[in-house]
């Protein structure tokens, strides 16, 4: 016994973003900061939402302020939250 199981780090793990809480599926960017607010943005508060333009979008709530991520798959499968950029799609 004591072999790996052959996975490493950073491989996906196969977890349908649709069977967590935190997603809200195709939504707009206008409907997510609705969504936030609905809630009082509070501070770290979050959804994840497949975006209109690319593959998923984090929206975040930050400093009373709704902060929006594009999420891009990367060839290796993986994915990868463009930083940097205070808008998406």
């Amino acid at each position: 016994g004591g072999g790996s199981s052959g996975r490493q780090s950073g491989e996906p793990t196969g977890i349908s973003p649709h069977s967590v809480g935190y997603f809200h599926g195709k939504i707009t960017r206008d409907q997510a900061e609705a969504a936030l607010f609905a809630h009082k943005a509070l501070e770290g508060l979050f959804l994840l939402r497949e975006s209109v333009h690319q593959n998923y979008a984090i929206s975040i709530c930050h400093g009373g302020r709704v902060h929006h991520y594009n999420i891009e798959k990367q060839p290796d499968g993986s994915y990868q939250i463009r930083t940097g950029m205070w808008h998406c799609y």
